[in-house]
Formats: C-alpha cells, sequence, structure tokens
C-alpha cells in the first residue's frame, strides 16, 4: 500500500504518581500521533480522495475494529488501548499522502478540489522547536487538550487546530505546575478559537476553516467551561481533597485519568 514517512513523538507512560498535578504530567506522556503514509502515485490514478480514504479506513477496521476506527476530512482516527497494558492510550491519525515536488498532497474532503498540500517535516520541526523552548512538556500539554477534545465528540475541529494554536498559546517557559498550565491553556484558548488559523507550512487552507461561526462559539464556550473545570480542581487540591481534584479532571479528561 504504502510505507511511514513519518511518525514521531511515539511515546507512553504509566500512571504511577498519586497527586492530581503528577497524574497530569504522567497522562500527558500517553501516545497520539499523526502518521504520514506515502502511496505509490498509480495508486491514485484516478480516484477520489474519499475512496482513498474509504480503502484506509477499510484496511484499519479489518485491523482494530470497526468501533475503534473513524473517517475524519483528512485521515482516519485509530483509537484504542494497549492490550498488555489498559493505561496506555494509542490513537494515530493515518494520512494517505502522495509524493508532489517537495512536500506532499493528501486528502481533503472539506475542499472543492479535494486535495491539499502538507509538509510534515515543517509540522515536525515546528512542534520539536516548542516542545524544547518549554521543557519538554509542550507535546504533552497538547495530548491532554486534545483528550479533552474527545470527550467533548472533537468540538475543535480539526484537532489539529490544538497543536496549531499551541505553537503561539504555550508561550515558553513551561511554568512547573502543571494544574495552572492547563487553566492558562484553556483560557487563552478559548479567547482566540474565533480567529483565523493558517496551515503551519503555509501550503493548504487556514486549520481553522472546518469550523464556522456557531461551531466556534460552541467550542469558546466549552474551553472556557474547561478552564473553569481546572480552576476548581486546583481548588480541591489546595483544600486537601485530592480524591475530589482527581474526580474533576476525570471528568474534564475522561474514563480514561485513573483515580488512584
Amino acid at each position: 500500500m504504502g510505507k511511514v514517512a513519518r511518525c514521531p513523538h511515539t511515546k507512553a507512560s504509566k500512571l504511577t504518581r498519586a497527586t492530581p498535578s503528577a497524574r497530569l504530567s504522567a497522562l500527558s506522556q500517553q501516545l497520539a500521533n499523526r502518521m504520514l503514509i506515502r502511496w505509490r502515485p498509480r495508486y491514485r490514478n484516478g480516484k477520489a480522495p474519499s475512496i482513498v480514504l474509504g480503502d484506509v479506513e477499510n484496511v484499519l477496521t479489518k485491523k482494530y475494529g470497526h468501533a475503534n476506527v473513524s473517517r475524519q476530512r483528512r485521515a482516519v482516527t485509530v483509537e484504542f488501548t494497549d492490550s498488555a497494558d489498559e493505561e496506555r492510550v494509542l490513537s494515530f491519525d493515518v494520512v494517505p499522502a502522495f509524493t508532489k515536488s517537495h512536500h506532499y498532497e493528501i486528502p481533503d474532503t472539506g475542499t472543492k478540489e479535494g486535495w491539499t498540500g502538507t509538509n510534515p517535516k515543517i509540522h515536525f520541526d515546528k512542534a520539536k522547536d516548542a516542545n524544547d523552548a518549554f521543557n519538554g512538556e509542550w507535546k504533552g500539554m497538547v495530548r491532554m487538550a486534545k483528550s479533552w477534545n474527545r470527550t467533548k465528540d472533537k468540538i475543535v475541529k480539526p484537532s489539529f487546530l490544538i497543536e496549531v494554536m499551541a505553537l503561539q498559546v504555550l508561550r515558553p517557559p513551561f511554568g512547573g505546575d502543571f494544574p495552572y498550565e492547563f487553566m492558562g491553556f484553556f483560557a487563552t484558548m478559548a479567547d482566540r478559537v474565533d480567529e483565523d488559523w493558517p496551515e503551519p507550512a503555509g501550503l493548504g487552507p487556514p486549520v481553522s476553516d472546518s469550523m464556522d461561526a456557531t461551531a466556534r462559539a460552541a467550542a469558546k464556550t466549552a474551553l472556557t467551561d474547561a478552564h473553569h473545570m481546572v480552576r476548581k480542581a486546583i481548588q480541591l487540591s489546595r483544600a486537601g481533597r485530592n480524591g475530589d481534584a482527581l474526580r474533576k479532571y476525570r471528568e474534564l479528561f475522561g474514563e480514561r485519568f485513573p483515580l488512584s
């Protein structure tokens, strides 16, 4: 079919620490990746992008099951837990890509043309620079925000928009306290989600073009609520109610957030 051109940041860790802040730190290291699959040009010949994505979806469904596979605008997402360790959450966006000059073309069923340009090397380099500047915690913060987004049926669309926003929103250096960093992260995304966010490589349409005014307003409300939930969890933790704080974080980030 093709071969892997890029699958950065494959990292997973068990959640072994007990305090709410430490849980956030550990959970942020779980696996969430975008995988670009380079396909042979002759395969694309005459095929609509929706057909290409459908072929990818069918292959992944046979391997991982229908419940764990979903087709997106530009990719097919696979989500599942590690059979050897249920605390390891694995999620991949699998993107079929075709070489074009010095970049790639990928399906984009949200545009009239049906295809758009991308350059994962530029995305990777920008993410790496941001992570280095943020004391190695930027990627984990983005992963956690995407986990929250999944609990909200991906109210921020596409989830890649969270990563693009984070390039500007998460300003270095890392402050050293995950709860306060998340509180600020959600608050600033709420303030700026109604802006237009260009594609990092400057090749495709704005990453934010999937959301109209109504969708952005809904995302702003959800992000603001997330900010308030983190603030409440911080207050509970400061009052010595760590169990209640952990339950608040589970409510925020999903059932895979451990309570013990």
